[in-house]
């Protein structure tokens, strides 16, 4: 439990959350939940009132009047949640902020109140916030909505915070799911104990793995959430704590699991339209396609220095092409004998546009959820493959970067040695693209870091291309028999490339 005097003051902003959770009810279609949820914050907010009218009778009186509105409009819908959001939770927000005045900094760390009355965190030492500063609780439970699945039984969580992701799940849940928490900071676990919510949450529901070492820590999280009946989540804030920890396997877990939040509906309708279209087996294009050494092509300025060199590999060396090069190629000549492409954003679309009938008779391997309206105007047959973490279930095992489809392509289809064009993962000379590309990019203020070069030297880079990077360094390590050769002269340094004058 909370301190006593913290404890009184999130009673009064748990009002705030049961009247949204009243509305998000009502939307969805749930009367006897909204109506539970509704009567809970009313006697809350009975049990204000006579506080609030000594602070401040202007303001209980709209809280009043509100509330009062509520209660004879509530079977009218639209109505009722209009002026619970619109007027009483404002209220309430207002009359919070008489409770608002805690801001205390203890080593590293500001803990001060957010506006909701719920407690926040700040690392003063990286600028980054823990938790939402306007209302963490309900931020919690957008972020429990988006990743609880009734179906899985255990959520492994990076970094206990103040404790509000576990509890949200853990209510949501209604007291069903096992919650193991990863913590290296002893301050951070006191902190949750003693000014958050962790204890709100039934002590046989919960687990904490704790160990000051983030290595040791980031090993045993990353085992752990191999399990296929699990979910995790890592924070923004622990991913870049954790980036290098387990050599980036951690940074690569977060934000392959933020990106399958952000595209759960987009994915099933890529799904759905992809399967329409003419497809082929893998094992078709093998037979097709038997080059010993392979070339792919991506999107970075050096492919401009070996448009020559994909030209004289035609019919000798195979040419894998990532769906964002397609149109230049076509311009210089060059047409590739396989393309791949994964990406679920409409932006797919603009790599397409106008030369979709070139494409005709030119295998895809495509990730199945790639957008639909790239595959809908590609001409030749697709083959859809399941990409993710493990090798189970056929699933293809990839970098973030597309480049790690076409480079697991090329791997499969036989390849004794791969090119890499294209592959800079950088800003050499400050191009952040090969020229004839559908779309530019500042590279002066996507360059936030240096990062090793292929001439020696240092070359500014994103964290996206960082990541990238280190994926791609992973999935070649996975392949010792194969010989990787970078042919950028001036991009990021690839660890297990060797350099070749071609």
């Amino acid at each position: 439990m909370a301190e006593q005097f913290l404890e009184e003051i999130y009673q009064k902003a748990l009002i705030i959350q049961q009247l949204r959770e009243y509305i998000k009810f009502t939307y969805d279609g749930c009367p006897r939940d909204a109506r539970r949820l509704y009567n809970q914050a009313a006697s809350g907010i009975e049990g204000i009132l006579g506080e609030l009218e000594q602070a401040d009778p202007a303001l209980a009186n709209e809280v009043f009047q509100a509330a009062v509105d509520v209660r004879d409009h509530y079977e009218e819908d639209s109505y009722a949640t209009s002026v619970v959001e619109g007027r009483l939770i404002p209220a309430l927000f207002r009359y919070m902020q008489y409770y608002a005045d805690i801001d205390v900094t203890e080593g590293k760390y500001r803990l001060y109140s957010a506006k909701s009355g719920f407690l926040t965190v700040c690392d003063t030492e990286s600028g980054r916030l823990l938790h939402n500063e306007y209302d963490p609780l309900w931020e919690a439970g957008r972020i429990a909505e988006s990743i609880y699945n009734p179906e899985i039984e255990c959520y492994h969580i990076l970094g206990a915070g103040l404790g509000y992701l576990p509890y949200q799940l853990w209510r949501q849940s209604e007291g069903a799911v096992k919650l193991v928490i990863y913590e290296e900071d002893e301050t951070i676990l006191s902190y949750a104990r003693n000014y958050g919510v962790l204890d709100w949450i039934a002590e046989d529901a919960l687990e904490i793995v704790y160990d000051k070492d983030a290595e040791k820590l980031g090993a045993i999280f990353t085992k752990a959430v191999k399990d296929k009946d699990s979910v995790f989540y890592i924070s923004p804030w622990k991913t870049e704590l954790y980036k290098e920890v387990q050599n980036g396997k951690i940074r690569v877990l977060a934000t392959n699991a933020a990106l399958e939040r952000s595209t759960g509906f987009r994915t099933a309708v890529n799904l759905r339209k992809n399967q329409k279209h003419i497809q082929i087996r893998f094992e078709e294009i093998r037979a097709a396609l038997a080059y010993k050494e392979w070339i792919v092509v991506s999107a970075g300025p050096s492919l401009d220095e070996q448009i020559t060199f994909l030209k004289e590999s035609k019919g000798q060396r195979g040419i894998v092409a990532v769906n964002t090069v397609l149109r230049r190629l076509f311009r210089e000549g060059v047409r590739p004998d396989l393309v791949v492409a994964a990406d679920q954003y409409v932006q797919m679309k603009e790599h397409i546009d106008g030369i979709g009938e070139q494409t005709a008779g030119i295998p895809m391997i495509a990730e199945e959820r790639v957008n639909w309206q790239y595959t809908e105007q590609y001409q030749g047959a697709i083959c859809f493959v399941k990409v993710g973490d493990s090798s189970e279930d056929g699933e293809w095992q990839v970098s973030g970067s597309v480049a790690g489809l076409a480079l697991e392509s090329a791997v499969r289809l036989g390849a004794e040695k791969v090119y890499l064009v294209g592959q800079d993962l950088a800003y050499p000379d400050g191009k952040t693209y090969a020229a004839g590309m559908p779309y530019v990019a500042d590279a002066q203020s996507r360059g936030t870091m240096l990062v090793p070069s292929m001439d020696g030297g240092m070359v500014p880079a994103s964290e996206a291309f960082n990541w990238f990077r280190i994926g791609l360094e992973t999935q070649i390590a996975g392949y010792p028999d194969v010989k990787f050769v970078n042919l950028s002269k001036h991009g990021a340094l690839i660890r297990g490339c060797i350099t070749d004058t071609v």
